[in-house]
């Protein structure tokens, strides 16, 4: 949230999306799950599409991007450990510590900044809360079936997805660049999709 206040926002996606890349990176050597030479390749032409989807962002202040690659390595550290709990904590356990451990770290910082929701908020912030639920347990177990490197590509799919729904509820235009991403990842997550499926 920090990166999103102080540098340009496809800065800060741009450089977020290197959590997965990371993710695969330690696990192969902390989880010793190596992922194959042509899931590298699919993991990165996922990154260049989301790239290309969100364009580039050049003018970005030295402190504000370190600060989104420290994010981005503790998001793929926490993929990491959610991996090595497999088979030793069931999903909605870890989900469960998740707010355990961040409300008391937000609760003063809120509190401090609080601006009262009306009543169409309270429905918006309950939808999000509840979606935000099924995902993160979604995820969580979808890293307890499955190796970092055959889960990550999919994550490539959120701003893909983000970007066609723009495209289709709220008339948002794609640039032909943005359309070579979309059509970049979904052929690098299915290509990903069929590795897994032969490994």
């Amino acid at each position: 949230f920090y990166t999103l206040q102080t540098m340009p926002w496809v800065a800060a996606e741009t450089i977020r999306r290197l959590a997965p890349l990371l993710c695969v990176l330690i696990a192969t050597f902390v989880l010793n799950e190596g992922a194959s030479p042509l899931q590298w390749v699919l993991l990165l032409f996922s990154f260049v599409g989301v790239a290309m989807l969100q364009g580039f962002e050049t003018s970005i202040e030295f402190f504000p991007m370190l600060v989104a690659v420290v994010s981005a390595v503790a998001a793929a550290c926490a993929y990491t450990c959610i991996r090595a709990l497999k088979g030793k904590e069931a999903p909605l356990t870890i989900v469960f510590y998740f707010p355990l451990v961040t409300v008391p770290l937000i609760a003063i910082p809120t509190w401090m900044s609080w601006v009262p929701p009306t009543p169409i908020d309270w429905v918006a912030l309950v939808g999000i809360g509840v979606l935000t639920l099924f995902a993160q347990y979604t995820m969580t177990a979808a890293f307890q079936l499955e190796p970092a490197s055959s889960i990550m590509p999919y994550t490539y799919l959120g701003p893909v997805l983000a970007a066609l729904f723009g495209y289709l509820l709220f008339d948002e235009t794609l640039t032909p660049m943005g359309w070579m991403g979309v059509g970049l990842v979904f052929l690098s997550v299915m290509l990903s999709t069929t590795v897994r499926q032969q490994r």
